[in-house]
């Protein structure tokens, strides 16, 4: 048997100490997957079009770390 980090009277005191959370109640299912990349691009299309405003686009910037220095 190999060596093992930490001893077995340990093992999974973590999880036994956390409290149980009770799942939030949601309206609508959330979007996952496909259809959720849909509704980011929808949602950037619109910003990046060139009826929207100046103040919408502002808003919505591909690289954002940057904006503070």
């Amino acid at each position: 048997m190999g060596k093992q980090h930490g001893s077995i009277n340990r093992a999974g005191k973590v999880k036994k100490q956390t409290p149980v959370v009770e799942p939030k109640e949601r309206l609508r299912k959330l979007v996952v997957g496909r259809g959720k990349k849909r509704k980011q691009f929808q949602k950037k299309k619109a910003i990046l079009s060139p009826d929207a405003t100046s103040a919408a686009r502002k808003k919505y910037r591909a690289n954002k770390q940057g904006e503070g220095k």
